[in-house]
């Protein structure tokens, strides 16, 4: 197979960029569905959720996240791993790493499927228990910004041959067509 195109977004566009971006789209997903769910129960009396149970809702976010991306490889039948490793900070890094490139369409769906279960989960318990939609708005809002990097992966897969594989790396990953005979 050949190197159609190799990605490596924190050389492309900076660590600290994608962290700014990033907290700007969390922060406009939280206004616009914390509005949107206001105007439509505008009458609502919110619910004040306790600190413990709001930090522990915080804490399994990023696991889950990264589980969802693990969830759809192992049940197309591909061997993932999960892998946690020394983070700079108190949390450690999780990755979900593949032995052998993946198609396409399954990284497609592995990337994009945290964003797209959490924040179904958030609306839908957004509408059932309208007096925390702020928590979860909040949730939702915070998974949606871990998503940026995922959505830019996808951009870039997106663009690629229908029947391209994705092989990826620590660092970043590499899209790859199969050679003409």
């Amino acid at each position: 197979m050949n190197c159609w195109k190799s990605i490596y977004l924190n050389r492309e566009f900076g660590i600290h960029r994608l962290t700014i971006f990033s907290t700007l789209l969390t922060l406009l997903y939280f206004i616009a569905f914390y509005l949107t769910f206001s105007m439509f129960y505008p009458k609502t009396e919110h619910a004040i959720v306790p600190i413990l149970p709001f930090l522990g809702s915080l804490a399994i976010l990023f696991p889950i996240h990264k589980l969802l991306h693990w969830l759809p490889l192992t049940l197309a039948g591909m061997k993932a791993t999960m892998r946690l490793e020394k983070g700079m900070a108190i949390v450690p890094k999780m990755h979900c790493e593949t032995c052998n490139p993946i198609s396409r369409n399954l990284y497609l769906t592995a990337a994009l499927s945290p964003a797209i279960v959490i924040t179904a989960a958030a609306i839908g318990f957004s509408i059932t228990m309208p007096a925390y939609v702020s928590f979860f708005s909040i949730l939702g809002a915070i998974n949606l910004g871990f998503s940026f990097s995922d959505f830019l992966y996808a951009s870039q897969v997106f663009k690629a041959p229908r029947h391209a594989f994705v092989e990826d790396r620590s660092e970043g990953f590499h899209i790859l067509i199969k050679r003409a005979s």
